[in-house]
């Protein structure tokens, strides 16, 4: 988080890039057998990152090892939900950490099978810087309300 797309670029040339240059953009990569979605914000905000989105299926790993794995990188989580899924055999769980950095991460894992039938682990990962997140929400509520006012005719 906080990376530009040139400094993402730099470490990870095969980033494809989509949206507009003149508005917030979207890199997507794949490093291993996770794919990863970055969004940038605009231009006037310095176009750094404030959400990484990634998601992999591990056909060698638990769902149990899986989780482990993520505690053992981030500490104990704030929140930690498992119960059985509702449309399928299997667990899910839901984990969130809280960082003193306003980072927010959640993930999330499914026990599923996948196609060929194989037992596999499916993880959601997301980091959300959340102060990025207000200021954009902040910035965008007087452009909303133009554009309503406008439709209106006000």
């Amino acid at each position: 988080l906080g990376m530009t797309p040139i400094e993402v670029g730099s470490v990870y040339p095969s980033i494809s890039m989509s949206g507009p240059p003149t508005a917030r953009q979207t890199g997507r990569i794949r490093i291993g057998n996770g794919d990863y979605s970055i969004s940038f914000m605009e231009p006037e905000a310095g176009r750094k990152s404030y959400r990484i989105h990634y998601t992999e299926i591990f056909s060698d790993f638990t769902e149990r090892e899986v989780l482990e794995r993520l505690s053992k990188k981030f500490g104990p989580p704030e929140v930690n939900q498992c119960g059985p899924q509702t449309t399928m055999t299997g667990w899910v769980c839901r984990l969130r950490w809280l960082r003193p950095d306003s980072v927010v991460m959640d993930a999330e894992t499914r026990s599923i099978q996948t196609a060929q039938g194989i037992q596999a682990t499916s993880l959601q990962f997301t980091a959300l810087n959340r102060r990025t997140q207000a200021h954009l929400e902040i910035t965008a509520l007087p452009r909303l309300q133009a554009v309503s006012s406008a439709a209106r005719g006000l």
